[in-house]
């Protein structure tokens, strides 16, 4: 049982640094205020609440859903772009209180296991 522990940890860790050498290698260098801002993890919150907790590809899924929605706010109103990604988690939030999965699951019935 330690071992599994120990063995996720590694797993953990090699593939946190993976993310920050392409956080390197995409925005050209690293500094702490680069991922440190409270907005990261309000955006990381949002894609949770959007995905909800139905599977494994849920959080990919809500990912996407919340890029598509940030890209065409901000080149829709770029002055207001805020108040239409904090209106789409209100409405997520009242009509589908288990995400985005929850949605697929009642479109495409049981088909969409969670895993």
């Amino acid at each position: 049982m330690a071992r599994a522990i120990h063995v996720k940890y590694v797993i953990s860790a090699a593939l946190a640094g993976l993310g920050g050498a392409v956080l390197a290698l995409s925005v050209g260098q690293v500094d702490p205020d680069s991922m440190v801002n409270w907005t990261v993890s309000g955006e990381l919150l949002f894609v949770t609440i959007l995905s909800g907790p139905g599977s494994v590809a849920a959080p990919f899924i809500g990912s996407l859903i919340y890029e598509l929605i940030r890209t065409y706010a901000f080149e829709w109103l770029p002055h207001a772009w805020q108040l239409i990604v904090g209106a789409t988690l209100l409405g997520i939030i009242f009509f589908l209180p288990g995400g985005v999965w929850s949605l697929l699951q009642r479109v495409f019935g049981r088909r969409v296991a969670p895993s």
